[in-house]
């Protein structure tokens, strides 16, 4: 299966909209119905008909991004903070410690670390620094550039 790429910002409002108890199954709808504006009043922060823009003629790929996994065309260091606060909670500070290419410390289970490592995509390469208890794992993302 071939994994869907999607724009940052297009993440965000998925993930947010999702952060707030949107089902999965109403925005595969959305999508397929080009009416993802109707969630402007669950998450006013975004422009929704933008991501109407963004999905048409792509609408299996957003349908699979929904669904995921996915990955980000293009993800910044801030991109990466925000999408793993926006997508699972995490804080800086608190769950891990950022810097200006790489972010560590973060613990994660099993199916998180899979879903972060498909979506950081190339640029970003997931590496396991220690196993925790009861299936879980701490973790460090590097920029490709910290890698050479």
């Amino acid at each position: 299966m071939t994994i869907p790429v999607i724009t940052l910002m297009d993440a965000y409002m998925l993930e947010s909209l999702l952060s707030k108890g949107v089902k999965k199954e109403a925005l595969v709808q959305a999508i397929e119905n080009h009416s993802l504006d109707q969630f402007k009043q669950t998450e006013q922060s975004y422009d929704y008909a933008q991501l109407n823009e963004s999905v048409k003629g792509k609408e299996q790929n957003y349908i699979d991004a929904v669904k995921g996994p996915y990955a980000i065309s293009y993800l910044t260091i801030n991109g990466l903070k925000n999408l793993l606060r926006i997508k699972y909670g995490f804080e800086e500070g608190t769950d891990f410690t950022l810097y200006e290419k790489k972010l560590e410390q973060l613990t994660v289970t099993q199916q998180q670390l899979t879903e972060i490592q498909t979506l950081v995509g190339s640029v970003w390469s997931v590496k396991k620094v220690a196993d925790q208890e009861q299936g879980s794992y701490t973790i460090s993302i590097l920029h490709a550039s910290l890698l050479q």
